[in-house]
């Protein structure tokens, strides 16, 4: 037997326990889905299509996928939620580390996600899709996803969320700090204000040197709305030759640093 024909037992045993209720034909069809992921290590139907053992054309089977990602009767949150209970009943014993981006999909929409680092992979946890362009997700959206992550997690389980220059904005910092069990490293833009030794100065203008690295701490953040105290890291990008800046309330340098790293 080939290493995809016990790739694909083993899947289709557990998801039998997982869906005892689920239609025969869907439940093969998630089965080779499953398995055309994990040996494709790809989301493209297509390459996902090719790395399973179809008697019939491969081409085929791609459509059939995209008939089953399509089909209004397969409740994703239902049938999605078995596999995050798994993994984080096994990782929420942990510190979580959390990851959120948005990725720019078919039909000018917008798959804006979070997902859970582990092991240099990121497993989705939970998404929302929306018309728009990338990189200019509202808070509004955002801050229901939280809420969601939030909603999953055990109320005391201790979270660090990266995230870039779109997830910086003052409604989104200012839950974050209301969180009493998470911290956050976001990337900011360097032309945002702070208020910094008594005036008020873009990140871009900081008195920083080549390839120096600090921590302000206890500043605000954005004249405009002016949330805080909240603590503002400064690295040097090696490859752009500039400094890039994250919002965070993170204390120590060397831990931001290691966060950042991921």
């Amino acid at each position: 037997m080939s290493d995809a024909a016990r790739l694909y037992r083993a899947i289709l045993s557990h998801l039998i326990r997982l869906y005892p209720h689920m239609l025969e034909e869907n439940l093969i069809t998630l089965t080779m889905l499953i398995t055309g992921i994990l040996r494709s290590k790809s989301g493209q139907l297509k390459k996902i299509a090719r790395a399973v053992q179809y008697t019939y054309k491969k081409e085929s089977l791609g459509e059939r996928f995209r008939r089953f990602v399509r089909n209004k009767n397969i409740e994703v949150e239902v049938e999605y939620s078995p596999f995050v209970t798994m993994f984080l009943s096994a990782l929420s014993t942990e510190q979580l580390v959390l990851m959120i981006d948005s990725t720019k999909i078919g039909g000018r929409s917008i798959c804006l996600m979070v997902s859970v680092y582990y092991k240099s992979r990121a497993l989705p946890l939970t998404w929302v899709i929306f018309k728009g362009r990338k990189g200019h997700s509202s808070q509004k959206i955002q801050l229901a996803l939280f809420e969601t992550v939030k909603s999953m997690l055990p109320a005391d389980c201790p979270v660090i969320l990266l995230g870039d220059g779109e997830f910086d904005g003052s409604q989104v910092v200012q839950w974050f700090d209301k969180q009493p069990h998470w911290h956050y490293v976001c990337r900011t833009d360097e032309t945002n204000l702070i208020w910094y030794q008594e005036q008020w100065i873009a990140l871009k203008l900081l008195s920083l040197a080549e390839g120096q690295e600090t921590l302000l701490t206890n500043v605000l953040f954005t004249q405009n709305n002016q949330v805080g105290p909240v603590n503002i890291l400064a690295v040097w990008h090696k490859t752009e030759k500039r400094h890039w800046f994250f919002v965070t309330n993170f204390g120590i340098v060397a831990k931001v640093a290691q966060m950042r790293s991921r």
